[in-house]
């Protein structure tokens, strides 16, 4: 426990003339709280009337303002009550909870040169004080209602550090806490949160979301697949029609993959009707871009790849542990049709480009009154019922609100 000895400053004279006089207190004089300093009892006050809203519990973005001015009040609370019991406090230090309860206790109060004043592993009585009076809070319960998990609450008041093996040490400043503008007053706090939406609507609106996105993402994946098909398709159709414009005579077209080429093919020769080689996949033919322009006539090869349906028909391929061999005729590339050829001619069934999308959007825009008025006309039930589903799709397709 430190222990403080009464001094006499140095080059101060004592006694005798010097002595201590004692004199009666003056009468008629009211002593006030310390000028700029916030009256216990007010902040008291303040702190209670946020603790109710805080115990009504979490309801939404207000309760996390109201928390957090809860805690301010709180060791504001604390601070003014250290202060003037403790006068020359400088200082409150807190640290976790050792037993793992989630929360701080109280350590000791400091004076301005780093001294205990009272330190708890001495002795903690204090921390148990009912400053207020007769079921008045403890210090040590204004301590636990600071949130160990967020230190927003110390910001300009207190320094907070955290170890390993002690976790939190919190560090205030008595004078910066107790003197918070929050001093004497409730902080606005909505007196009525509003309603958010009920679980039941939450729940009805994710389910759209979830079932549309099901339907979208299963649509999505049956068209990356038959894009691929038919980009790696037009990509062989392209090296063949580049190879034989410039070999007329050729005939075969060989492929190797390997693990150098992740899994993709690289031309290794071009052949004749007779099997001999016309140009290597070395040649400078594969180094030129495709006639009119684009992508280079050697990196045809890479977009097919040893497990894709792009060979049916064409030729034969041959996969190992070691890489893939494909042996391709050329002319039957030429006439091969595309896997995809039906689907994307269908506008219906094909991927859109973005400007196609914009545009079909566009003319939905023009095209939505139209079939409103169709509905009403025509004479068929049946018709009528299709067509204002129709309406009703697009519109949500659009996302436009019901009529």
């Amino acid at each position: 426990m430190t222990n403080n000895p009464a001094r006499q400053p140095a080059g101060i004279p004592a006694g005798g003339q010097y002595a201590p006089t004692i004199k009666p207190e003056a009468t008629g004089v009211t002593l006030k709280a310390t000028e700029g300093y916030p009256d216990i009892s007010s902040i008291e006050a303040a702190r209670e009337e946020l603790k109710d809203k805080w115990l009504e519990g979490p309801q939404g973005d207000s309760f996390l303002a109201v928390d957090a001015q809860y805690q301010r009040a709180s060791i504001q609370l604390a601070a003014a009550a250290i202060l003037r019991d403790y006068p020359g406090a400088e200082t409150l230090v807190m640290w976790e909870n050792a037993d793992g309860e989630r929360q701080y206790d109280m350590k000791a109060i400091r004076d301005a040169d780093g001294l205990d004043i009272v330190d708890s592993s001495d002795n903690d009585n204090w921390t148990r004080d009912e400053f207020g009076g007769a079921n008045s809070a403890q210090l040590d319960e204004l301590g636990w209602a600071i949130d160990l998990g967020n230190d927003n609450w110390a910001d300009g008041i207190a320094s907070v550090t955290s170890d390993i093996r002690d976790g939190k040490t919190a560090i205030v400043n008595l004078r910066a806490a107790a003197s918070l503008e929050t001093a004497g007053t409730v902080p606005a706090v909505p007196s009525e949160v509003p309603a958010g939406p009920s679980a039941r609507a939450v729940t009805t609106a994710a389910m759209e979301r979830y079932e549309d996105l099901a339907d979208i993402r299963a649509r999505a994946e049956e068209q990356a697949k038959l894009v691929k098909a038919a980009s790696q398709h037009a990509s062989m159709q392209l090296l063949a029609a580049s190879i034989l414009e410039r070999h007329p005579g050729a005939h075969t077209l060989e492929l190797v993959s390997s693990a150098d080429t992740g899994g993709r093919f690289k031309v290794f020769a071009v052949r004749d009707n007779s099997g001999d080689s016309i140009e290597t996949g070395a040649g400078s033919l594969f180094e030129q871009h495709v006639p009119g322009g684009g992508a280079k006539i050697g990196d045809l090869a890479s977009d097919l790849d040893e497990h894709g349906e792009w060979g049916d028909g064409v030729g034969h391929i041959m996969a190992g542990s070691k890489g893939a061999y494909a042996s391709l005729d050329l002319r039957a590339i030429m006439t091969a049709p595309s896997p995809a050829s039906e689907v994307m001619a269908n506008p219906r069934t094909r991927p859109l480009t973005r400007t196609e999308q914009a545009d079909l959007v566009e003319a939905a825009y023009f095209g939505l009154p139209e079939i409103g008025d169709a509905a009403e006309k025509v004479e068929s039930n049946e018709r009528a019922t299709a067509l204002l589903g129709l309406h009703e799709r697009v519109n949500r397709a659009m996302r436009r609100p019901a009529a």
